[in-house]
């Protein structure tokens, strides 16, 4: 069965899911969300991406959908989830992953949409259940309409401390993290104190 799929937030990691989309059969991406953005860049971002490369498929767009090789796909610009029309694109399931609406209450706001069952956070939450694949995905339940899916360091960190804390048994542990700067990181000195190119951050 396919399902329909809608992205908020096409920065990297909305970009990342949208290339994953592409590829699965059984996943339809129907619209994506960003009003930060249009659509014409969003194109540019679609065809060139400097970790992935020049994408190969055909582009084009009119003002408000995207084709990709007879694929059409609606673009919308809306600022809060509740204002997102994803009915309009028959959207099912949506990936938020904007950053800006990890707690409960506002990635809900996605659920108002009419045909919306279920949201995926792509960030770490404070009130989302937190879900990884093989390790607490027993925890998932029919009656949870918002999810989260952690983080990078966490979904890379916690399939190996599950077969640590299985084999010997954990403690206490320590881990240092090596992160690829983001966008929110500055690359020269300026009002967020020292540019970031050469410092080490602590988490």
């Amino acid at each position: 069965m396919v399902i329909k799929v809608g992205i908020n937030g096409f920065g990297r990691i909305g970009r990342v899911i949208f290339r994953t989309c592409l590829q699965h059969p059984d996943i339809e991406l129907s619209a994506i969300n960003d009003p930060a953005i249009d659509i014409e860049y969003i194109c540019y971002l679609i065809k060139f991406d400097s970790t992935h490369g020049k994408f190969k498929g055909n582009i084009s767009h009119t003002e408000n959908e995207i084709t990709i090789d007879e694929r059409t796909i609606k673009v919308f610009r809306e600022k809060l989830p509740p204002s997102v029309p994803w009915q309009a694109a028959g959207v099912q399931y949506v990936i938020e992953a904007s950053g800006m609406f990890t707690c409960l209450q506002k990635a809900s706001g996605h659920l108002a949409s009419d045909g919306v069952k279920r949201v995926i956070v792509t960030a770490p939450s404070i009130d989302v259940p937190m879900i990884i694949l093989g390790v607490n995905d027993n925890k998932l339940n029919a009656e949870q309409k918002v999810l989260s899916c952690a983080s990078s360091t966490l979904y890379c960190l916690a399939p190996m401390v599950k077969v640590l804390e299985e084999s010997f048994g954990v403690t206490e542990g320590f881990i240092t993290s090596i992160h690829a700067m983001t966008p929110s990181l500055k690359p020269l000195d300026g009002l967020c104190l020292r540019g970031k190119v050469k410092s080490l951050l602590s988490r």
